[in-house]
């Protein structure tokens, strides 16, 4: 089994079901975890750098290039040919995220058009938390290892459980469930969606301004200047434990 991985995510799932070594080719964007990337062909690239552009500019070369119809990241053809891939994972949930379902068609189209059967190319689109168990299930039953697939899933779901059960312990002895702002993005804010809401309630908050396995999204004007209070409880040594406090204004900038 020879497998290409276009998400950093789905590498991570590969790896979890011990098949690293059948990875041949991934994204610029994996590392973790090292011994299944490191070596490996990197068939992906982008003009985006996070260590030498502000979010804004990133989120302005996006924006512009979602409006164009532009794919924000490059697929070496020429790699893809080489690595002979049986199975391409990918996603087509979101075209920020990664290489576009398309391009990724359509590149596979052009190098292997030759051989129908090959590669097979799998879309995830996973937007609440079973659904991305079940994304490791899929993984698992197309990868050929579907009952360390199974297995793997057992466990999250056992872990899962115990947190919900530690988590309604302490609302049933009164405690309150605090809203929770999750940001992936600041500049402009951005509220995670899909399953972080999900993730946010089991955990024992209200997860705010959107709901579960709905889509990222701008935090609306209207709500700022916002203001939150972090709660922060760092544990030093087991006979050490600091607690801290902070509050935060957030307004909007010249650059929304």
């Amino acid at each position: 089994m020879r497998i290409v991985s276009l998400l950093p995510s789905l590498t991570e799932i590969v790896a979890a079901l011990g098949l690293g070594d059948s990875i041949v080719g991934l994204t610029h964007s994996c590392d973790y975890p090292r011994e299944a990337v490191e070596g490996k062909a990197i068939v992906t690239s982008s003009e985006i750098s996070p260590y030498s552009m502000s979010q804004a500019e990133i989120h302005s070369i996006v924006c512009g290039a979602l409006a164009n119809g532009h794919s924000l990241y490059g697929l070496d053809a020429q790699l893809i040919e080489a690595a002979d891939p049986d199975i391409i994972l990918t996603q087509a949930l979101c075209d920020v995220c990664a290489v576009s379902y398309p391009k990724v068609l359509s590149t596979c189209a052009k190098v292997l058009a030759g051989d129908e059967a090959r590669p097979r190319v799998i879309s995830i689109e996973p937007t609440t938390y079973e659904e991305v168990l079940n994304t490791i299930l899929h993984v698992g039953e197309v990868c050929g290892a579907l009952p360390q697939a199974r297995q793997l899933v057992a466990s999250l779901q056992a872990a899962h459980a115990h947190t919900v059960s530690l988590v309604a312990a302490k609302l049933d002895a009164g405690a309150p469930r605090p809203r929770v702002a999750f940001l992936e993005w600041t500049e402009p804010l951005f509220v995670g969606g899909h399953w972080v809401p999900g993730q946010i309630h089991a955990a024992g908050g209200e997860a705010s301004y959107v709901e579960s396995g709905a889509r990222s999204r701008v935090l609306p004007h209207e709500v700022l200047p916002l203001t939150l209070t972090l709660a922060l409880t760092l544990t030093l040594t087991r006979a050490l434990t600091l607690s801290l406090s902070l509050t935060l204004t957030l307004r909007p900038t010249r650059s929304w």
